[in-house]
């Protein structure tokens, strides 16, 4: 009969797992792999852990040169910092430009008119310069007649003397002995100087009806020059004594016909334009004490809305200097304001005519 074995209620225990045999591979009982085989290869292991540990020290030893570098580096940077390149960084005030910036203003038109002469004057009612009770001093008057420059205009013929009444004219004439020769020369009365007024200048016809093209153009070039004088601040140092007589701006002229419209005030702003921009260009060479000498020529046209076109040397100094500072100061300027709408022409030509240090005989400056 077979026997049927009853479970047990507890548990079995769980089954003894032999010892496991150390393996080569295995990274904690590695060494104690090598240590039951042969000598050889423990002298293997302790070459590989002596290789190590020499890899650990080179390790610390570059670490710590290459921290030692940078110290010195980061200590002694003030002292190479010369050596590197820098980049100039300048600070400029935000109100220093305003301030030098000019603004043109043109004058009104109220004040731009003659004013009537004050009539109440005796010297404006009779147009002669003499008090109410003129008094004449001989030696004063003998004075200035000697100190007169050489070629002083010629003085007024003397007037004829008034007619004789008929009463006088009907009576006989007495004959009278002739003095000698030395009391007829008589000094003559003293001459009182007179305000005349200046010759009117008839102004230019621009009409070119039965004229030929070259009259014309000889005709437009006379006139340009005559009116060259209408513009003030055209002529001298500009009025504005900046450069101790060191910069001079010629006459201006105009090279195009101007149809009879007053570019009065507008030169005048262009004139102003161009003397701010190339007093700032002058160069160093013509300040003192090297003063260098030159003149430039320059023409150029004004379109209608002011462009500036067909800049050409006419006469350059010699001087690339002085040549581009007074080129600049076109340049600079540009654009000018509008030319007048009355004016119908396309363009306006000018010429400019730029001094430095000028003679007293080479230029007709006043």
């Amino acid at each position: 009969m077979a026997l049927t074995q009853i479970p047990s209620l507890q548990d079995p225990p769980p089954p003894v797992q032999p010892p496991r045999e150390p393996d080569l591979y295995d990274p904690e009982h590695w060494e104690s792999a090598y240590s039951q085989m042969h000598d050889f290869p423990t002298l293997l292991i302790q070459a590989q852990d002596e290789l190590a540990r020499s890899r650990k020290r080179e390790a610390f030893w570059m670490s710590l040169f290459v921290h030692a570098v940078l110290m010195l580096l980061i200590l002694s940077f003030p002292k190479f910092e010369k050596y590197l390149p820098q980049r100039v960084v300048m600070r400029v005030r935000p109100g220093a430009n305003q301030q030098k910036e000019l603004t043109f203003l043109t004058a009104p038109p109220d004040t731009q008119k003659v004013q009537k002469p004050q009539t109440d004057k005796m010297s404006d009612k009779n147009r002669i310069a003499m008090s109410k009770q003129p008094k004449l001093d001989r030696q004063e008057l003998k004075n200035l007649l000697d100190a007169s420059r050489a070629g002083r205009p010629n003085l007024p013929a003397p007037q004829p003397a008034p007619l004789a009444p008929p009463q006088q004219a009907a009576q006989t004439p007495v004959p009278q002995p002739q003095a000698p020769p030395q009391q007829q020369q008589q000094p003559s009365p003293p001459q009182v100087a007179k305000l005349q007024s200046p010759p009117v200048t008839q102004k230019p016809s621009f009409s070119t009806q039965g004229m030929s093209a070259g009259k014309a153009i000889e005709e437009a070039s006379r006139a340009a020059a005559a009116s060259r004088s209408k513009y003030p601040g055209d002529n001298g140092d500009l009025g504005l004594g900046q450069r101790q007589n060191t910069a001079r701006m010629g006459p201006l002229e105009i090279t195009t016909d101007t149809q009879g419209v007053d570019f009065g005030p507008y030169l005048q702003r262009v004139l102003h334009e161009v003397k701010q921009n190339w007093y700032s260009n002058i160069p160093e060479s013509a300040m003192a004490p090297l003063l260098k000498k030159g003149k430039v020529t320059i023409d150029f046209a004004i379109t209608k809305n002011g462009q500036v076109a067909g800049m050409r040397y006419v006469f350059g100094s010699g001087d690339v200097a002085l040549d581009r500072a007074a080129y600049g100061g076109i340049t600079a300027s540009n654009p000018f304001p509008p030319l007048p709408s009355e004016f119908n022409g396309q363009y306006l030509g000018l010429r400019f005519t730029f001094f430095y240090n000028p003679d007293k005989d080479e230029a007709d400056l006043k």
